[in-house]
């Protein structure tokens, strides 16, 4: 099971999570999108290093600070000075979170 999600604060709001929960089922693919409300900047990390978590998408109000946490900046996220995606790659205890954005 691959373990997807939004991070910001407010997302209860956001219709990823349903959008995404409906893509995998019906194109059965074993994974879970979920929504992570984090008010706090301090708590991002955490959120983003801890569990099973494989790719999240980012907003407001994190994605600026997030760029402090990823290990690598795409070009792009650079360039606009944001991150809206991340990829997690895990390799037993090691991880690497990849950041891009997606909105150039």
């Amino acid at each position: 099971m691959r373990y997807y999600g939004i991070i910001g604060h407010p997302v209860d709001h956001s219709m990823s999570a349903d959008y995404f929960t409906r893509f995998f089922a019906d194109n059965g693919i074993e994974a879970v999108y979920q929504r992570f409300d984090v008010p706090e900047t301090s708590q991002l990390e955490a959120v983003i290093r801890h569990g099973q978590l494989a790719g999240a998408n980012v907003t407001i109000p994190h994605k600026i600070h997030v760029m402090n946490i990823v290990d690598t900046l795409s070009d792009e996220a650079r360039e606009i000075g944001a991150v809206n995606v991340l990829k997690i790659l895990r390799e037993g205890d090691d991880i690497r979170v990849l950041g891009f954005n997606t909105d150039a």
